[in-house]
């Protein structure tokens, strides 16, 4: 029994240490939407493009083709659920994680 406990505590351990990265869903006050796995990026256009992660930022260039096309992103994640967005090192905006509709 002693071992289960361990080997589940064990495995909870990952999944703790994820939960706390920039990666997943994030969208604006406005409606845009960003999708963010490790170093892809899922525009707001709905574009491809990679950036510069770490845990906790991403920066891009905004890809061809979209509004703003070239300028440069930076994402920093202040919590769980919260974002600071700057384009160009302008005004920051927060965003949030997405929330789930069903």
């Amino acid at each position: 029994m002693r071992v289960l406990a361990v080997v589940l505590a064990l495995s909870a351990i990952p999944m703790a240490s994820r939960a706390d990265e920039i990666s997943g869903d994030w969208c604006s006050d406005g409606g845009a939407q960003v999708r963010i796995d490790g170093d892809k990026i899922r525009t707001p256009g709905g574009q491809q493009t990679q950036g510069v992660y770490s845990r906790h930022r991403i920066d891009f260039v905004i890809p061809e083709g979209e509004p703003d096309a070239g300028l440069s992103v930076a994402m920093r994640q202040l919590s769980e659920e919260r974002v600071i967005v700057t384009y160009d090192g302008g005004e920051p905006e927060e965003w949030h994680r997405c929330k789930l509709v069903s």
